[in-house]
This record gives structure tokens, sequence and C-alpha cells, in this order.
């Protein structure tokens, strides 16, 4: 989720989403479906974000360590 529109229209295009896909398989052996919306000016990010903690029901560790792709 995004709250610029620049960056909501940059990251929406297929072949950037495709490219961030190819990255996370890449990275991990597992494929993924990207999914890019834009938060309107008056929304809460953690009004639509899901705790992958919660989804799953196991408990993840975060390692903030790791290099970014």
């Amino acid at each position: 989720m995004v709250e610029s529109l620049s960056a909501y229209n940059s990251l929406s295009r297929q072949e950037v989403m495709e490219s961030i896909e190819n990255v996370i398989e890449e990275r991990t052996g597992v494929r993924v479906s990207i999914k890019v919306t834009k938060l309107n000016d008056d929304e809460d990010f953690h009004s639509r974000f899901v705790d992958l903690k919660e989804l799953v029901g196991i408990d993840i560790e975060v390692d903030d360590k790791e290099e970014l792709i």
C-alpha cells in the first residue's frame, strides 16, 4: 500500500509488479502474487493491513538486519 499517487502509478504497472514477483521468487523459491493498492487520504494503513502472524497462526521472527534487495 502506498499513499503517494505517483508511487502508486509507478508500482502498479504490470511490468514492475512482475519484476518484484520475480525477484521474490529468485530469492525465496516461492512464487507470490503482488497487489498494489492506494490508500485514501483519510485512510489509516492499519485498517487495511493484515498481520501475517495472525493469518497463518504462527510466530514469525523478522530479521531486520538482512540487506535489502
